[in-house]
């Protein structure tokens, strides 16, 4: 799963890790953790019917996408998101998913595009869940730049809440979003660096206008 995937908490794949940490997210987003509250593990763990270890282990990935901040001798507490970070972030991966899409057009391997063009979809994903999982995957590999990857990896990490509002909020972004996305396949797949890296910063600026104009506008300070 890469790190912006919107995984349901119901999903039987999840670890318990995983699934608090999907419900914390959703309770984070949804407001019924605030800003500035501090997070016990204890208290997590009763409620959600689990040990502490995967409060624990979810409460480190929290801190490490920017939705939770730990804080010396007082614990962990939820963060304010903000539309500066929001934005910030998607210019990043703009320029870091079309440089990856560019390099990876030009060195995919034969039998990648077919299982490019194969991809049922990246876009009926897309269409369905918001998740680009399967398409970024096959991208991130063929690049074969592991820090360039990495740097991707990090900033879609951390747009993570920020990704799942848009999922919710964001109107026709998963219909807009599948078109755009087969652009950026149909590029890669002809070996056309230049188009795919296009396309691809046509794809990301797509979400970042969405999400600036639509749900988030009025929810972030």
């Amino acid at each position: 799963m890469s790190p912006c995937g919107h995984r349901r908490k119901d999903d039987p794949g999840l670890s318990k890790a995983e699934r608090v940490r999907t419900s914390l997210v959703d309770e984070i987003l949804a407001g019924r953790l605030a800003p500035g509250q501090k997070l016990i593990e204890e208290e997590l763990a009763a409620r959600l019917g689990c040990s502490r270890t995967p409060v624990r282990e979810a409460l480190r990935h929290l801190d490490a996408i920017g939705l939770v901040q730990f804080r010396p001798r007082f614990g962990a507490i939820v963060v304010r998101l903000e539309r500066r970070v929001m934005l910030s972030l998607f210019d990043a991966m703009v320029e870091l998913e079309a440089a990856c899409a560019d390099l990876a057009a030009r060195a995919l391997p034969e039998g990648d595009r077919g299982k490019l063009l194969a991809l049922p979809a990246a876009a009926a994903d897309l269409a369905d869940t918001g998740d680009d999982e399967n398409l970024l995957a096959i991208l991130h590999g063929a690049a074969a730049s592991p820090v360039l990857v990495e740097m991707a990896q990090t900033v879609r990490s951390r747009l993570l809440p920020y990704w799942r509002l848009l999922m919710v909020g964001g109107g026709d972004w998963p219909r807009r979003g599948a078109v755009a996305q087969q652009q950026v396949i149909s590029a890669v797949a002809a070996g056309d660096g230049p188009k795919a890296r296009d396309a691809m910063r046509t794809y990301v600026a797509m979400a970042r206008s969405l999400a600036e104009q639509t749900v988030l506008l009025p929810q972030l300070p």
